[in-house]
């Protein structure tokens, strides 16, 4: 189990956004094409937004999978536990069969960087557009981390205005007209 503290932000300029990561001396890390598909049970609460939430994460690029739950602890902090799939058609095959139904998918880009030791995910998502993803892993301290985290916001000039409160998931399905 680890503890994200994240805050996400929509970006309106991406070009801008990447040239004042460079500026700042963000060290660009990886770029993924990721797959999630969200799940809930079959009867009862939805598993949409905000909590929780049961997912299984493809990787495209490296062809990797995780199935992922995470509980929400307050705006800005989450708990997830995940573990490695092997497969990740076969583990969607084995919810569908323990009857979980397929609530919908998220299909994204993600360049990732570094930052004061902190994540920044611009991520692409296919039907929404940018946004910007600012987390710690494991932080000592929430309220720390959430300082930390606007600290950046301030380094990067972003908007309060700009801050989502909603995951993509709850944002792709709205937009489909589907909540």
């Amino acid at each position: 189990m680890t503890l994200e503290v994240e805050i996400k932000y929509r970006v309106k300029d991406k070009k801008k956004l990447i040239t004042k990561l460079n500026l700042l001396g963000a060290r660009f890390v990886v770029k993924t094409h990721l797959k999630d598909v969200y799940f809930s049970p079959h009867k009862g609460k939805r598993f949409i937004d905000p909590n929780p939430r049961l997912r299984i994460r493809n990787n495209m690029t490296d062809g990797t999978a995780r199935l992922e739950y995470h509980i929400d602890q307050d705006s800005y902090s989450v708990v997830e536990t995940e573990v490695n799939v092997s497969d990740g058609q076969m583990m969607k095959l084995m919810l569908k069969n323990l009857d979980f139904r397929e609530e919908g998918a998220v299909d994204k880009i993600r360049n990732s960087y570094q930052y004061k030791n902190i994540n920044l995910d611009v991520d692409i998502v296919k039907g929404l557009g940018t946004f910007l993803e600012i987390e710690l892993i494991n932080p000592l301290n929430s309220k720390q981390a959430i300082r930390a985290i606007q600290e950046v916001e301030r380094d990067l000039s972003l908007s309060k205005n700009s801050v989502c409160q909603h995951g993509y998931l709850f944002m792709v399905l709205k937009k489909k007209g589907l909540l």
